[in-house]
């Protein structure tokens, strides 16, 4: 077998076999072996045959590269060498022994942990946390930490299960950091895609008094953009955080930060620190918050989905006051309503139903009644339009406006229109059979197509679905001046378009206010 490197990353194995005469390591993505790990440099060294044997060298690293902890310069390498990449260790092996036998203690070995008392330590699930606590089993006089870790995560699950939003999520989260670990103060930041940058979303202090947070941005970003947890006892002291003038100026000394994720995705990061006390926490605590962050992570993403369920909800609902089944259907599949619905130009066919005699009807009943008479009618009328896909624009007092052709364009919007007309004829009949005469209702109708501006009008707070334009006002005006009760009133436009599918008859010219022609009107009398 060829000889191999075999390394841990983000709780998992990797063996790459050395099959050619060399490979290069480091960070980006342009080397033969790629480790994502904040200590690696982006080219840091090259593993090559010379002869019969394999060496490492150094390619300029920033930290420098060692085997077993000694200069590997002339340095043949042997099988269960440990080169390390700084602190970041990867495992070579002849290929003749089971690599399991040389990797006795994985804890340790893949753990990165250097003298100032900082440990960096790539971020891992659950599962890994829990095979890591096994390993290193119970401490002096203590309850056997894994038994305390899975206490810990499973009042985590339960409490976070019952969050409401994302903002109690992450309040729920903090809560936890300070019932289970010894911190000060404690921050929770969340990246936010518009600004590009770590945002904080919840904040808390031990003396609850609610004041700003400060917080380490240097290990915040090596936390959330290298996907690693860190502990620190002393940040100051450790060259890796060099220049970092948030750690300068807070005087930071015990601190641990741990990336909110779940499988690929980083939502964020939780920090907490100690700006006293050094040597505040362990690589429990650490394991502690990672353990946090990963099912936080999840319960973020499980709160985002609920919201975006939620209005999608809310959309569909808006949606169903004004469209078809059918048109409600199209436009989700598409994932596009806000687009759909945006406004702009559009051809279509305007209606308006109006009760006649409405008002005069309804002085000798009780208004409940009238109430109930109405609803039935407008639920009919309604059905009536949305069988032939068409849009309930709104109701005015007793008169029903609807538009055919919006939001989704159709090229038969005037046909659908006037059977959506007849259809609503035929059900008003319907509707008045069980009624005593006084009752009864007619209506009459206008149509008219022609451009309009289709989409949400309104305010910030508040916008409808709707169409503006002359097509509007004309079709408006059909009804309100032409029409007698019983007819169907269509414009010469709208009879150009449907005159081979229907039978029409003239009704007279009308013109308009603001137009300088006389216009054509035509009833519908029904299918041809």
């Amino acid at each position: 077998m060829p000889p191999e490197l075999i390394y841990e990353i983000d709780g998992r194995r990797v063996t790459v076999k050395l099959e050619g005469d060399a490979v290069t390591i480091g960070r980006s993505g342009d080397n033969d072996v790629v480790i994502k790990d904040a200590l690696v440099s982006r080219r840091h060294a090259k593993v090559h045959r010379v002869g019969g044997a394999w060496r490492v060298t150094d390619l300029g690293s920033s930290n420098g590269t060692r085997v077993n902890d000694a200069d590997p310069t002339n340095r043949d390498l042997r099988s269960g060498d440990r080169i390390q990449l700084h602190k970041f260790q990867v495992l070579f092996t002849d290929g003749a022994q089971p690599a399991v036998s040389l990797i006795s203690t994985p804890a340790k070995l893949f753990e990165d942990t250097v003298g100032s008392g900082t440990v960096v330590r790539s971020a891992v699930d659950f599962s890994a946390l829990a095979s890591r606590q096994r390993t290193l089993g119970v401490p002096d006089g203590g309850e056997d930490r894994l038994q305390q870790l899975l206490k810990i995560v499973t009042k985590a699950s339960e409490a976070l299960l019952s969050s409401t939003s994302l903002d109690n999520t992450l309040e729920t989260v903090l809560n936890l950091v300070f019932a289970h670990l010894n911190v000060d103060r404690g921050c929770i930041m969340l990246w936010d895609p518009e600004k590009e940058d770590l945002e904080v979303r919840a904040v808390k202090d031990k003396g609850g008094q609610g004041e700003e947070i400060r917080f380490s941005r240097t290990i915040a970003e090596k936390v959330y953009r290298n996907k690693v947890s860190i502990l620190t006892s002393d940040a100051m002291s450790d060259d890796r955080f060099a220049g970092g003038q948030s750690i300068i100026d807070l005087n930071i000394r015990s601190a641990m930060a741990a990336p909110l994720w779940s499988g690929e995705r980083v939502e964020g990061l939780i920090y907490a620190d100690s700006p006293i006390r050094t040597k505040a926490f362990d690589h429990f605590d650490l394991d502690v918050l990672s353990a946090l962050g990963n099912h936080a992570a999840v319960a973020i993403e499980q709160s985002r989905l609920q919201t975006s369920i939620m209005e999608q909800q809310l959309v569909r609902q808006k949606l169903e006051r004004y469209h078809s089944p059918s048109v409600i259907e199209h436009i989700t599949e598409q994932g596009g309503s806000a687009e759909q619905l945006a406004a702009h130009e559009m051809d279509v066919t305007v209606m308006f139903a109006d009760v006649v005699g409405f008002t005069s009807r309804c002085e000798m009943m009780e208004p409940r009644k009238v109430a109930d008479l109405l609803n039935r009618y407008f639920s009919e009328m309604a059905e009536c339009v949305f069988r032939q896909d068409g849009t309930l624009d709104k109701f005015i007092g007793d008169c029903l406006m609807a538009v055919f052709g919006a939001p989704l364009p159709a090229e038969d919007h005037a046909a659908r229109g006037v059977r959506a007309a007849l259809d609503m004829r035929e059900a008003l009949a319907v509707l008045n059979a069980p009624l005593p005469p006084e009752q009864q209702l007619q209506f009459r109708i206008g149509m008219h197509s022609g451009s309009v501006v289709a989409g949400d009008i309104g305010s910030i707070r508040r916008s409808d679905y709707t169409v503006l334009g002359a097509t509007v006002n004309l079709a408006a005006r059909l009804e309100s001046t032409v029409a007698r009760p019983g007819q169907i009133v269509i414009s010469d436009e709208t009879n150009r378009i449907v005159a081979d599918l229907f039978d029409t008859q003239p009704a007279g010219e009308y013109q308009p206010k603001g137009i300088s022609r006389q216009v054509p009107c035509f009833e519908v009398l029904g299918s041809k």
